[in-house]
C-alpha cells in the first residue's frame, strides 16, 4: 500500500489494529469488483475512471459492512484510506470462488451480483451527431444470466447506458442508434447471446474448439454444459431471479455466430452492424452472407500460402530451375437442402420447402417427372394409380425397411432423403430401387431417366420428387500440405467442363497451380484438350497415384500417355524413390470435412456457407501452426499480377 502523508499514515495504522490484514485485502478487492456500481450513482463531478470519488453508495457500504462485520463508521474511514488503492488494484482471478460466496450470501439480498456487465465507456461516442462530454447517467437496469467457463451459471445485471442529447443507448457490446445496432472494436469478454443471456468468450471459444475438433453439434454442447459446467447444484439462484438457467441450442449458435462475425470485422478494420428490431434468429443474416459473398470473391485467408509441403523448387531436363505448386481436388456428398427445380440456386423460405418461391408452383403438378398433370389433393402424385402407387412405394420404403438401410449407413452420414430413387413399372406393377448419392469429383453429368424408358430388363424407369431436394456435393481444392485452398457447393451432378478451379484460381491475387491433381483428371484433360480453352495451356492435370495404380485401365491410353503421375518429374524425389507430394490429401481433408455432415445438414444456405468457411479458416489456422512447429516453411506468397 502507498503511503500519502503523515496523516494518512496514522490513519492506516490505527485501521490495522481495528482490522485485521485479510480484512482489510477484501475490503479493496471488493470494491475494486464494484468500480462501476460505485461510480454510476456518482454525481457527475465525482464520476471518474482515474479518481475514486469521496463516499460509497449506502447499498454498498452495507454490504461491506456485513461481508467484514466491521461498522458503517469503520466502512467510511476504510475507503477515505483505501479508495486510491481500491481504483489502483485488479483482482486476480484465482480468488473469483471466495468472492462468488460472498456475494451469495450479502451480495444478492441488496442486489449485488458478482458479474455486472456495463458498456465500456462512461460518455457519449457519438462523434457524428452529438457534442455531450460529460459522463452518462441515465440508465436502465435488466436482469440477466452469465453462462461461465469456470463459473457456472452466474446471475448479473446489465447496465445501459442512455445519452439524452443523441438518444444513442450504449450496451455492453454494443450501441443502438435508430434502430442500428453497432457493435464495438474487438471481442467483448462476455458475449450477449439473448435479451437476457450473455456467455463468456472463452466459453464461447471453447465450443468452437469442440465443433472443430470434435465435431460437436451445437445442442451437444450446450447439453455438456448443462450436465457438467453449469454448476446448477452450488447454491442456485436469487428467488427473484426470473430466467431460467438453461443453456440452449440457440444461445451455443449465437456465441458461434456473433464471435465469428466480431472477429471477421476486426480483421478487416471494420465494425459490425445489424437491425436491432427483428428476432434474434435473422438478425445476423445479412452480415453472414455479407461475409459469404466476399469470400467467393476473395477467397480464403490461406489463398496465398506456401510451404515446403505443397510447393517445390526443382531443375528441369534442360538444368532449369522451375516452381511446382500443386492443388488436389476431390468432392464429398453432404450438402444443404435446396430448390427441387434440377440446378436451382436460389435460396428456400424455409428449409423444409420443397420449391424456393420461384418455383413454388410445381408443388401442384405431378411429382413424377414429365408428367404435367395437376396433383391430387392431399397428394404429391395426380390421379394417375401407377404414380400414385410410387408416391406409396416412396414412403413405404422411408418407414419400413429402407430406413434400417438407412440407420446402417449412419457412418456415412447418408440417408434415405438423400439417396437416388427410381422406380421401375411392369404394367401396374411399381417397385422402387435407390443407391446412394455418390457426390464424386469429375464425372460426366448424371442424365436424369425420363418416363417411359425401358430398362435391360424390359419394364419402364421413372423418377420423381417426393423429397426435400439437397445439393449434390461439395467440392474442396487442397493443397498437398493439408491447407483447404477452396470450397465450393454442386447442386447436380457436375461435368468436368462446369469444374470451379478455373473460378477458384481466378480471384484477385490467386496463383494457377502448376499441377492439378484428382481422381479422374484424365476425363477433364480430354475435354480441355477439345475445348480449346488456353487457361489451361500451362497447368498439368495429373491422376492421383491411389487411383491411377488401382482404379485406371491400363488401356485407357489417354490417361496413360497424359496423366501418369510418373509422367512429371516434379512429382518424383528420385533420391529417395517415392513421391513427392502427397495427392491423397483431398481424401484425408474430407475425412474431417464430411463429419459436419449431421451438423449442417439442416441448415438454410446462409448459415451452411458460413459454418463451413468458418471451420475452413480454423482448420487452416491449425495447420499452418502445425506446419511451422515441424519447420515446414509457411509463408504466404506475393499476390499474383
Amino acid at each position: 500500500m502507498k503511503l500519502r502523508g503523515p496523516y494518512d499514515a496514522l490513519l492506516r495504522f490505527q485501521l490495522s489494529r481495528l482490522l485485521s490484514q485479510d480484512q482489510i485485502s477484501t475490503f479493496i478487492r471488493l470494491c475494486s469488483l464494484l468500480k462501476r456500481d460505485i461510480m454510476q450513482p456518482q454525481p457527475i463531478p465525482e464520476t471518474s475512471s482515474e479518481y475514486p470519488p469521496a463516499i460509497l453508495p449506502a447499498c454498498i457500504s452495507t454490504f461491506l459492512g456485513d461481508t467484514l462485520d466491521i461498522s458503517s463508521e469503520t466502512v467510511s474511514l476504510c475507503w477515505k484510506v483505501f479508495k486510491q488503492d481500491v481504483w489502483d488494484f485488479v483482482v486476480p482471478d484465482d480468488i473469483k470462488k471466495i468472492d462468488l460466496e460472498v456475494f451469495r450470501i450479502h451480495g444478492w439480498k441488496r442486489g449485488l451480483t458478482y458479474y455486472t456487465v456495463y458498456p465500456p465507456s462512461l460518455f457519449c461516442t457519438n462523434t457524428s451527431g452529438c457534442d455531450r462530454t460529460t459522463p452518462l447517467k441515465q440508465e436502465k437496469m435488466r436482469q440477466v444470466v452469465l453462462f461461465t467457463l469456470t463459473d457456472g451459471v452466474q446471475p448479473a445485471w446489465a447496465v445501459n447506458l442512455v445519452c439524452p442529447n443523441c438518444n444513442t443507448s450504449y450496451h455492453n457490446n454494443f450501441s443502438v442508434n435508430s434502430t442500428v445496432r453497432t457493435y464495438y472494436e474487438g471481442i467483448p469478454r462476455y458475449i450477449q447471446v439473448g435479451e437476457h443471456q450473455f456467455v463468456e468468450e472463452r466459453l464461447a471459444d471453447s465450443w468452437i474448439g469442440m465443433m472443430l475438433l470434435g465435431w460437436f453439434s451445437a445442442s451437444n454442447a450446450a447439453a455438456h454444459y448443462n450436465k457438467f459446467l453449469s454448476g446448477r447444484d452450488h447454491g442456485g439462484f436469487p428467488e427473484e431471479w426470473q430466467f431460467a438457467k438453461d443453456l440452449s441450442m440457440d444461445h451455443v449458435w449465437d456465441a458461434f455466430i456473433i464471435k465469428s462475425l466480431l472477429e471477421d470485422h476486426y480483421r478487416q478494420d471494420t465494425l459490425l452492424q445489424v437491425s436491432h428490431d427483428g428476432n434474434q434468429d435473422r438478425r445476423f443474416h445479412v452480415a453472414m452472407q455479407e461475409r459469404n459473398h466476399r469470400i467467393v470473391r476473395l477467397g480464403q485467408s490461406e489463398l496465398l500460402h506456401a510451404c515446403d509441403k505443397c510447393l517445390r523448387i526443382f531443375q528441369d531436363g534442360k538444368g532449369e530451375y522451375k516452381k511446382a505448386q500443386v492443388l488436389v481436388c476431390d468432392g464429398l456428398s453432404i450438402g444443404h437442402p435446396c430448390c427441387s427445380k434440377f440446378r436451382c440456386t436460389q435460396p428456400l423460405e424455409r428449409t423444409k420447402d420443397r420449391f424456393c418461391p420461384a418455383h413454388a408452383h410445381l408443388l401442384g403438378i405431378c411429382a413424377v417427372k414429365s408428367c404435367e398433370q395437376a396433383t391430387v389433393k392431399g397428394r404429391k402424385t395426380c390421379a394417375n394409380p401407377v404414380h400414385q402407387e410410387m408416391e406409396n412405394k416412396h414412403h413405404a420404403r422411408g418407414e419400413a425397411f429402407f430406413a434400417l438401410g438407412a440407420r446402417a449407413r449412419k457412418q456415412n452420414q447418408q440417408d434415405v432423403e438423400d439417396d437416388n430413387e427410381w422406380f421401375e413399372v411392369d404394367g401396374n406393377q411399381v417397385q422402387v430401387f435407390s443407391h446412394p448419392n455418390a457426390g464424386s469429383t469429375g464425372q460426366p453429368d448424371t442424365v436424369p431417366i425420363p418416363c417411359d424408358t425401358k430398362s435391360e430388363e424390359g419394364n419402364r424407369k421413372h423418377t420423381a420428387l417426393f423429397s426435400r431436394s439437397r445439393t449434390h456435393n461439395e467440392q474442396i481444392l487442397v493443397r498437398p500440405c493439408g491447407i483447404i485452398h477452396s470450397r465450393a457447393t454442386f447442386y447436380g451432378a457436375e461435368a468436368v467442363s462446369n469444374f470451379f478451379v478455373k473460378a477458384a484460381c481466378s480471384v484477385p491475387g490467386a496463383h494457377k497451380p502448376e499441377l492439378l491433381v484428382y481422381d479422374t483428371a484424365c476425363l477433364a484433360a480430354e475435354q480441355i484438350s477439345k475445348g480449346g480453352d488456353p487457361w489451361w495451356d500451362d497447368i498439368g492435370l495429373v491422376v492421383d497415384v491411389f487411383h491411377f495404380e488401382n482404379k485406371h485401365k491400363t488401356t485407357h491410353e489417354f490417361c496413360q500417355k497424359y496423366c501418369n503421375p510418373a509422367l512429371f518429374p516434379e512429382m518424383v524425389d528420385p533420391e529417395n524413390n517415392k513421391w513427392w507430394f502427397n495427392t491423397s490429401a483431398a481424401e484425408q481433408v474430407n475425412v474431417w470435412l464430411g463429419k459436419y455432415q449431421a451438423i449442417v445438414k439442416e441448415m438454410n444456405v446462409v448459415k451452411y456457407n458460413f459454418f463451413l468457411d468458418e471451420m475452413i479458416m480454423r482448420h487452416n489456422e491449425e495447420a499452418v501452426t502445425k506446419l511451422q512447429a515441424m519447420g515446414y516453411n509457411p509463408h504466404r506468397l506475393s499476390p499474383s499480377s
